[in-house]
């Protein structure tokens, strides 16, 4: 039986490196614009639903 981290390994080597790049670029920018909407007084509802709308900024769960 393959361990978890076998997998995670293989699936990662899987993965196309633009892909995974384009993933980091737009999980870090979605950080920066919720640490932006939050100090200019947005809650975390109404960011959520701004990033989620945002086709260059999804919001990451």
């Amino acid at each position: 039986m393959t361990n978890r981290t076998e997998l995670a390994a293989a699936d990662f080597a899987a993965q196309d490196v633009i892909q995974i790049a384009m993933r980091i670029n737009i999980e870090v920018g979605s950080i920066h614009a919720w640490v932006f909407l939050k100090k200019n007084g947005f809650r975390d509802e109404e960011i959520a639903k701004l990033l989620r709308h945002t086709p260059t900024l999804r919001l990451v769960h």
